[in-house]
């Protein structure tokens, strides 16, 4: 994963070159050098792209990500440019889609569990674009 350093001692610890000299504050980028692909079965088919490591029935993974991570991105998107939003990080209710339990302590209560997702984003999300 990548994020921004903010500690001074971790920047020297790990090498880091800071964004502006003087600025306790770096990027850090992981190498990223490897993608798991689902095996080809194809008769003498070989990968071109040697970073593609192959592995077999990976289809739940595929499915997680597509479904769950990939999903919740594009809706929160769509939700957005219906709003006219430009940043989704300013938009509250479009980013509390994704953390319900904090926007439920930020609401001021304790004990805030929804049935379902579906009832919390109808309720918090949808309703105030209509």
């Amino acid at each position: 994963m990548s994020q921004v350093v903010t500690d001074g001692e971790e920047i020297k610890q790990k090498g880091l070159k800071t964004i502006v000299p003087g600025i306790d504050r770096a990027f850090l980028v992981e190498e990223f050098n490897k993608i798991i692909v689902t095996t080809c079965h194809l008769p003498d088919f070989k990968p071109g792209i040697n970073v593609f490591t192959e592995k077999e029935d990976l289809l739940l993974f595929e499915e997680a990500k597509l479904y769950g991570h990939n999903a919740i991105h594009a809706l929160l998107a769509y939700l957005g440019a219906q709003k006219g939003t430009k940043k989704l990080w300013g938009c509250f209710f479009i980013m509390g889609i994704s953390f319900p339990r904090i926007i439920c302590l930020l609401d001021g209560k304790k004990n805030c569990f929804h049935p379902t997702v579906s009832n919390w984003i109808s309720v918090y999300c949808i309703e105030p674009f209509l």
